[in-house]
This record gives C-alpha cells, structure tokens and sequence, in this order.
C-alpha cells in the first residue's frame, strides 16, 4: 500500500469554496488544549454551543490554511449553509 492510499481527505464542505473537513491528532490535541479532554469537547458539543462547534470546525479545517481563524471560520457558516 503506498502512502497515497492511505492519506485521508477528510469530509468536503462547501463554504466559501470546498474545503476539507479533516479531525487529525493535530486537531485533537487543539481539542485537548482548549477543552481538557476529548470528553469535555464533545460533552459541551452535544450541549449544542456554537462556540464549539465553531472551534471543532476550525480545528477540523486549519490543516488546509494555516492562516485560518476561528472567526473567519464563524463568517463562512450561515443559516443557509448550516
């Protein structure tokens, strides 16, 4: 199997422009950092936060554009593409 096989592509959401939606050991440690645990992450998720579920979606798209913000991600979600 070559590495290509392998590589993850994520989810594609279209935003902006399509982007891919990738939860990584990167974005779980960003995870950890802001919420303690993984647990605490999704226990305030299923609490339906919009501060989370900002912050799992920019965790999940950085990986893309390192210049990404939380905001800008907040900015590209509207009612319409919820």
């Amino acid at each position: 199997m070559k590495a290509k096989d392998i590589k993850q592509k994520g989810i594609i959401v279209n935003l902006d422009k399509e982007r891919h939606l990738v939860f990584d050991l990167n974005s779980f440690c960003e995870l950890e950092d802001k919420f303690g645990t993984i647990n605490h992450a999704f226990e305030a998720l299923q609490q339906g936060s919009m501060k989370t579920i900002r912050y799992m979606l920019y965790v999940g798209l950085v990986h893309e554009d390192e210049d990404l913000t939380e905001k800008q991600v907040g900015s590209l979600l509207t009612l319409e593409n919820m």
